[in-house]
């Protein structure tokens, strides 16, 4: 049953008799360590496969400035399925196994705040625990127990470029007295070797109640990553987690509910393209750009057949699916302007499915809209659309040319 403990500790016979005379009991913060940990491992083990919608707000701070300033926002689907954290862009069929930093590209990102960590506090032997007390400061009555894991002990890994190494961490959690729910936990690195260039590195997780199939769980609701180079230049990540449910092997990576959505018939064959032909297309839907992310999914349709040798070869009315890879803002010369990378990576018509790697030539927009950039920037078949102004909303119907590139 939801929400309750079973009572396995050397305690719980003084808590049982103490309840049964009607007394509340209040039993000092170290007596319930063992209490909030075993409740917390068991919660972890009872854990069905699952996947949460995670939306990733990056801001940085320069080592001369006081004020953090909006750097993107990334939105994943990250799922924790037989003990590790994989990952997915909005629309795919399936989780990568790839690491978030290889999806991702560049920036600060980390990974273990959806349940690695949790697991390794909870779940293993290694944390060494340095005292509980009870804090006042908690909007109700809290346990808060310290906690240290040597560096020879430890599986937490910082990434810097292509630099990567383990350190060692120190931390606290705190539990609901009452309950033993987990309410918070947080992690600081320490040992942080010289190479990495970093000289802290933390992550503070929020944990709630969720709802996957039929029973409640604790998970993390949001988390907060932060990372500060030797030069005291702050990456700050602020994440949310949302739409948690259950994953099933066969289910279509989608926010949409109910869980139990069925995976689409898939179009026969992979119909391979010839670099060099020109596709006119338009988006299907609008781009609200004032809750937009990376790694949202985009489609857009043919206006036009596309032809070679006369012939056609791609009907008009065919779909590019893809994603958003970049959004920047940036001033020159006290004008704003918008910069957001597009990326289509699959076209699918009648019964026939290719993937689509092209560079974009053209937009048919307004005056402020022009191409940044077509088939030259870091991921090939991205492009990137410039828009002069602050723009709110890029419409639906937006035309663009692209070519097909050579692979």
């Amino acid at each position: 049953m939801d929400g309750v403990f079973v009572c396995t500790l050397r305690w719980c016979g003084l808590w049982l008799a103490l309840a049964g005379l009607g007394a509340q009991p209040k039993l000092p913060p170290e007596a319930l360590l063992d209490g909030i940990r075993q409740k917390m491992a068991e919660n972890l083990a009872r854990l069905p496969n699952y996947t949460c919608r995670q939306t990733i707000e990056r801001t940085v701070r320069p080592a001369s400035s006081r004020r953090f300033q909006e750097w993107d926002t990334l939105r994943l689907e990250v799922a924790f399925v037989g003990g590790k954290e994989l990952y997915a862009w909005p629309g795919a069929t399936r989780f990568e196994e790839k690491s978030i930093h290889e999806m991702v590209g560049g920036g600060t990102v980390g990974s273990g705040n959806f349940a690695l960590h949790a697991a390794a506090i909870f779940r293993t032997k290694e944390p060494i625990f340095t005292g509980c007390t009870e804090d006042s400061t908690q909007e109700r009555r809290a346990i808060r127990c310290d906690f240290r894991v040597p560096r020879d002990k430890s599986a937490y890994i910082i990434r810097t470029g292509a630099r990567q190494d383990l350190v060692g961490y120190h931390g606290s959690f705190w539990a609901d007295a009452a309950t033993l729910d987990l309410m918070r936990l947080e992690v600081d690195a320490d040992d942080i070797p010289p190479e990495l260039k970093v000289s802290k590195a933390s992550d503070r997780m929020v944990y709630g109640r969720m709802r996957i199939g039929d029973s409640s769980f604790l998970l993390p609701q949001s988390s907060e990553l932060s990372m500060v180079d030797e030069a005291g230049n702050e990456n700050r990540n602020r994440t949310r987690f949302d739409q948690c449910r259950q994953y099933l092997g066969e289910s279509v990576v989608t926010f949409a509910e109910p869980v139990s959505t069925p995976v689409p018939a898939k179009p026969a064959g992979n119909t391979p393209l010839a670099a060099g032909l020109w596709f006119d297309i338009q988006l299907e839907a609008p781009i609200e750009v004032t809750s937009a992310a990376i790694g949202d999914p985009l489609s857009a349709t043919l206006t036009s057949s596309v032809k070679k040798g006369g012939e056609v070869v791609v009907p008009k009315g065919a779909r590019l699916r893809g994603r958003i890879t970049h959004i920047w803002r940036r001033e020159f010369r006290s004008v704003s302007y918008l910069f957001i990378g597009f990326q289509f990576n699959t076209l699918e018509f009648e019964n026939s499915r290719s993937d689509f790697l092209g560079a974009l030539e053209n937009v048919a927009g307004p005056g402020q809209y022009f191409v940044a950039y077509g088939g030259q920037t870091a991921r090939p078949g991205e492009g990137v659309l410039g828009i002069k102004g602050a723009p709110m909303k890029i419409p639906s119907g937006l035309r663009m040319s692209w070519r097909t590139l050579g692979r």
